[in-house]
């Protein structure tokens, strides 16, 4: 299953959309929680409204907890910087939006 966290409603709506059966979950904290305790979780959705220190910290933590679950980080814009520090965090993938 999929989890989507994003700070908007009406962002995490559209993703939920475009993803089909995804849990929508409201900040990153809640996410960590989630998969404490959902360990059938397979990839984690960070929307672009999460800032991209609490998105790579996440990444960061997942790829040392969980390897397997992939992290893909939505954005509205993507550059050089972005990817090569997603890359170093353990992102799976960057998607512009």
């Amino acid at each position: 299953m999929t989890a989507i966290v994003d700070l908007d409603p009406a962002v995490a709506a559209a993703l939920k959309s475009a993803l089909g059966d995804a849990l929508v979950l409201d900040s990153v904290d809640a996410v960590r929680r989630h998969i404490d305790t959902n360990l059938g979780e397979d990839t984690i959705v960070v929307g672009p409204t999460v800032d991209l220190d609490s998105a790579f910290e996440l990444a960061r933590v997942m790829r040392v907890q969980r390897p397997s679950l992939g992290v893909i980080l939505v954005r509205r814009r993507v550059d050089t910087n972005v990817l090569s520090s997603a890359m170093r965090m353990g992102v799976r993938d960057v998607v512009e939006e």
